[in-house]
């Protein structure tokens, strides 16, 4: 976790996500820092933004429950 004072978002997050876009790969953030969610970017590029772990989860069974 970020130190809450921390003046910068998640750069390195922002890039990640941002070169999957580019590629055309689906993304989850899993995230409850609210700067880092909050940030237009993270919004433009994320497919999904989810508070836990166990909402991915469930993301990801229902996408894929078809493909097994």
């Amino acid at each position: 976790p970020k130190v809450l004072n921390d003046p910068w978002p998640s750069v390195g997050t922002i890039g990640e996500l941002s070169a999957a876009h580019m590629i055309g790969k689906t993304t989850i953030l899993v995230s409850d820092d609210k700067r880092l969610i909050e940030h237009p970017v993270i919004r433009g590029v994320s497919g999904w933004i989810l508070p836990t772990l166990d909402a991915a989860c469930e993301v990801i069974i229902g996408v894929l429950k078809d493909h097994a």
